[in-house]
């Protein structure tokens, strides 16, 4: 969570460099990072067959559809926020979860259905224009009273 407020911050902020530069420089991290794994791990197969031994056509479109969802994620923070960032993954996990479901036989459980309803219920909150809990009840209902509980 605060590198995700931090990120919105260094690229909301008045002299940031660009959405492009500062992606760039989160690569060169990662790149270093992955860099010295691979450098640490001995695997015999890449000395024989090169560095990138296995990758075929899936795995390319992989670290293609990887590579588009961090753009994305980072002009969704650049021109929106970061709860709508989450709000975005969320549903995204949950629309996973359901082809999950019909491609490769996901159980979906009672638990899951109860985070679905959350998920839902925090979406439906955070767009609704209402500024009280009984002007969300008063616009969901009709009703110009308040309920009893509130």
């Amino acid at each position: 969570s605060f590198a995700s407020v931090y990120f919105e911050k260094m690229l909301k902020g008045g002299k940031a460099p660009s959405l492009w530069l500062r992606n760039m420089q989160l690569a060169a991290y990662s790149t270093l990072i992955a860099v010295a794994s691979l450098l640490c791990t001995a695997d015999p197969a890449r000395a024989e067959q090169g560095l990138l031994h296995g990758f075929n056509t899936v795995t390319w479109a992989v670290v293609l559809t990887q590579s588009l969802g961090g753009i994305i994620v980072a002009v969704c923070i650049k021109y929106a926020d970061n709860i709508l960032r989450t709000f975005a993954q969320t549903v995204s996990v949950v629309f996973g979860a359901f082809g999950s479901y019909f491609l490769f036989d996901f159980q979906i459980t009672a638990s899951f259905n109860m985070g679905l309803v959350f998920v839902a219920a925090a979406i439906v909150l955070y767009g609704h224009a209402a500024q009280t809990p009984t002007e969300s009840c008063r616009a969901c209902t009709g009703c110009l009273c308040p309920p009893a509980w509130l």
